[in-house]
């Protein structure tokens, strides 16, 4: 199982002058005498990458797993020694350069959590350090969701204030005055022909007259 997991970590180009090591040891000593002096190369490109990384348009997750992957890939490279001398000090002076390198490629806008971690003492873990910030990354994004709602919900109060003034300020349309002005026609009209009716009922009772 360990010669498969060697094996499928390898180039293609150069794992066949493997595949018949007889064991996982001998496997593993050949690829040490091969390639063990050429560590050197490989650790400068790895730290190089370190340095470099920032976050820029990356999500927080996106950003800490490229530079959990590179911290993997070096300390598999330049592991600690295996004796308990200085082994803790070493452990530690790692993760502190891990929360720093962390630190220092986080975009702008988390300057305040920045400097929250910085202030801590002692320093949190990077693994802690990067639980606040995707925290205020979250909020940041809940945030923004409310301010895009409350900006659509302004806009359409005052769409809806502004058909309404629509239609009360308006000057009114000659059709409509045009209408008006048949209807007080017609209803004159009809009152005076019931007037004249009226009369004509009552005048020779009454003894009026009218022409």
């Amino acid at each position: 199982m360990v010669m498969s997991w060697i094996l499928n970590s390898l180039s293609k180009d150069i794992v066949e002058s493997f595949l018949y090591a007889a064991s996982a040891r001998d496997l593993w000593l050949e690829l040490e005498s091969r390639f063990g002096e050429n560590s050197g190369p490989l650790l400068y490109q790895i730290q190089r990458e370190i340095a470099s990384i920032s976050q820029e348009n990356m999500s927080v997750a996106v950003y800490f797993t490229k530079l959990k992957r590179l911290w993997d890939e070096l300390t598999s490279f330049n592991p600690l020694p295996s004796c308990n001398c200085g082994a803790s000090k070493m452990s530690e002076r790692i993760a502190s350069n891990e929360l720093m390198q962390f630190m220092m490629g986080l975009s702008d806008i988390y300057d305040h959590v920045r400097n929250q971690v910085l202030l801590m003492d002692p320093l949190p873990t990077v693994g802690k350090a990067y639980s606040m910030v995707q925290r205020v990354e979250k909020q940041r994004e809940i945030h923004s969701g409310v301010t895009v709602i409350d900006k659509e919900g302004v806009m359409t109060v005052q769409t809806g204030e502004a058909r309404e003034g629509s239609l009360t300020d308006d000057p009114p349309r000659k059709e409509t005055l045009w209408i008006k002005e048949c209807c007080i026609v017609s209803i004159a009209r009809k009152l005076d022909t019931q007037r004249t009716h009226a009369l004509k009922l009552m005048g020779p009772q009454n003894g009026i007259s009218f022409l």
